[in-house]
């Protein structure tokens, strides 16, 4: 897909002002409330899905994995900042610059808790490779597609006996990638609590159970 603009860079860093200025004003306003209550800030950053048409995104370079969680790191590379160790995600700020076309080999796909508009009936991990989309529930395998040879993902491998080995060796570098994002399967929940953006809806909540809690006594809210 070719950039909507004549000089690709220009585009891109027109949506890295607009998400830059928003991350700023919404950075001030969590610090300032994070002081009123003595609690963590609630850190927001909007950041653009479609980073450059011809280098990163949704419709981008398909031989460059680049989902979100690699934008906060590809924004401060490209601010010309240091890229903290702890943080998660890539640094592609050159991969967005045209510099190169070399990405992490694989991205870690998370989703937490049910979300039955999507008929997502499970909390669920998986990876992106330049060969694979695998993707599991905690206790059994779910999706497995061959992107080379089944690019439209119409053949689902996970439980063909053929590509046990392939699995195995897909699962090990999922559960390497979960420990070095941080995560784990303790962290799932069977609530649909991101339904009617009832997480956004009224206060800030920092986990599931905050959420929980603070709507026990408005049983609607809940389901």
């Amino acid at each position: 897909m070719a950039s909507l603009f004549p000089f690709p860079p220009f585009g891109f860093f027109i949506q890295v002002i607009f998400a830059l200025g928003a991350s700023i004003a919404a950075t001030a306003h969590a610090a300032s409330e994070s002081r009123a209550t003595d609690r963590r800030p609630n850190i927001i950053l909007l950041l653009p899905v479609q980073m450059r048409g011809s280098a990163l995104g949704v419709a981008g370079n398909p031989d460059v994995q680049s989902l979100h969680i690699n934008m906060p790191a590809t924004l401060l590379g490209l601010a010309g900042l240091t890229v903290p160790a702890h943080l998660q995600g890539a640094d592609l700020s050159r991969v967005a610059l045209g510099q190169t076309t070399v990405g992490p080999d694989a991205v870690l796909l998370q989703i937490f808790a049910p979300f039955r508009p999507d008929h997502i009936t499970a909390p669920w991990r998986g990876l992106i490779t330049d060969r694979s989309t695998y993707a599991r529930y905690e206790n059994a395998p779910w999706v497995l597609f061959d992107n080379q040879r089944d690019p439209a993902q119409m053949t689902n491998l996970a439980v063909d006996p053929a590509h046990t080995s392939l699995r195995r060796d897909l699962d090990a570098k999922l559960a390497a990638l979960m420990a070095s994002k941080g995560d784990a399967w303790s962290f799932n929940s069977q609530e649909h609590v991101e339904e009617g953006a009832r997480l956004s809806s009224k206060a800030t909540y920092y986990s599931v159970q905050d959420y929980l809690v603070a709507t026990k006594l408005e049983p609607t809210q809940s389901k």
